[in-house]
């Protein structure tokens, strides 16, 4: 990092992918708004004092063990208030000092680290007001204090994938505001503990949240689902210890829920009485262990759903009542995915004329493999479905469509 002593005006700087070893000569560059350093051997973060206009700084893949912000001693102003992206993943970083110095950061990517400990490793980390998102993906962190996760006023973004973490707490009213989307998967979690006031649901914790990923943890119930006010349109649940499906409570924008390799064995009892799930468009239950359909009912705008590697042995058309479809758009169509059941054209439950073709494609000896391609209108009248009309009939996957 030589000669830069003749470019005092130089905005952007990208020495991505050289052999750097050290942060130098950069107090020549008073005006830089971009730094690019990935991919680099730097060890030590240092040398940036100067840099009172930087806004953008890339150290990706580096091998720094320990970020501290330190303010020029010549100086009585805070330098590193214009910083507002910042990205430090795949370093070695174990701890993090003064990051409230950040005060305007947007932005904070911290994937690939060696970080366990937030309260101690990160100190004053959620008092980035500004901070809207960041990313703690596949380090070392076991616990969330329930005090590190109030505050955050303007987070959307969190990532906490693929670390060790298992608790995860909210006690105060209004943590989390305007969090949109959530990545819990890949850890060892039993659920989430959220306090909240349900009286007031302006101020509940994750009142704005969308996106919830929780697939791979050690989830047995869904009863956590309830004490969110939310306006949650997908969640991911796949790969865990689920052996009911309960009903969801506050589910009316959700549109998607994946609950693929659980334990769940029936559907049948999942709604009581004036409940529903008006907004549920993909219903994913592959690898379970469900032998009837009954329930499906309920899901009246339901427009793809997995029940392959099941239990199922019968299949009842009449069982799917889906209402709500007037038009004849592509769109509307129902795809169900059922390989790997115990299903043949023999115990498939026909009603009296309600089936006027069934195509049964290329397939071989197993029954498992049977190719079943139906065309189900209002009327519940069924004609056979050319691949033309529904592309996303595949050979060898059983599929219903409903239009």
């Amino acid at each position: 990092m030589e000669n830069l002593n003749s470019l005092p005006n130089l905005s952007t700087l990208d020495l991505n992918n050289n052999n750097i070893l050290q942060l130098e000569n950069l107090n020549f560059l008073p005006n830089l708004n971009s730094l690019n350093l990935s991919n680099n051997k730097i060890v030590n973060f240092e040398n940036l004092n100067a840099l009172s206009n930087l806004k953008n700084l890339n150290l990706f893949n580096n091998s720094i063990q320990l970020i501290q912000f330190n303010t020029d001693p010549n100086s009585i102003s805070n330098n590193f208030l214009s910083l507002k992206y910042l990205d430090l993943s795949k370093n070695k970083i174990k701890k993090i000092i003064n990051i409230n110095l950040c005060k305007n950061l947007k932005s904070l990517n911290l994937y690939s680290n060696q970080l366990s400990d937030l309260s101690s490793n990160i100190k004053n980390l959620n008092s980035l007001n500004s901070l809207s998102v960041l990313n703690l993906s596949y380090n070392k962190i076991k616990s969330l204090n329930h005090t590190f996760l109030n505050g955050f006023n303007n987070l959307k973004l969190l990532n906490l994938k693929s670390n060790l973490i298992t608790k995860f707490e909210i006690k105060a009213y209004n943590s989390l505001l305007k969090l949109q989307k959530l990545w819990l998967n890949y850890n060892q979690l039993e659920s989430i503990d959220i306090f909240n006031n349900h009286s007031d649901r302006r101020s509940s914790s994750l009142i704005n949240l969308k996106t919830l990923y929780m697939n791979n943890n050690l989830i047995e119930s869904l009863d956590f689902l309830n004490n969110f006010e939310f306006k949650l349109q997908k969640i991911d649940l796949s790969y865990n210890l689920i052996n009911q499906f309960k009903f969801i409570k506050h589910c009316e924008r959700l549109e998607e829920i994946s609950l693929n390799v659980n334990k769940i064995n029936t559907i049948e009892n999942l709604l009581k009485k004036d409940q529903d799930y008006p907004s549920l468009r993909k219903l994913n239950l592959k690898r379970n262990m469900i032998s009837s359909i009954a329930g499906l009912e309920h899901f009246r705008k339901l427009r793809y759903l997995d029940l392959s590697s099941n239990k199922i042995s019968k299949l009842n058309i009449n069982k799917i009542k889906l209402y709500e479809h007037r038009n004849h758009s592509r769109n509307s169509f129902l795809y169900i995915y059922l390989i790997g059941n115990n299903l043949t054209l023999d115990n498939l439950n026909k009603g009296k004329d309600s089936i006027e073709s069934c195509y049964n494609g290329d397939v071989g000896d197993d029954s498992n493999s049977m190719c079943l391609k139906l065309l189900m209108q209002n009327s519940c009248d069924l004609k056979m479905v050319e691949e033309k009309d529904a592309e996303a009939l595949y050979t060898h996957q059983a599929a219903i469509v409903a239009y």
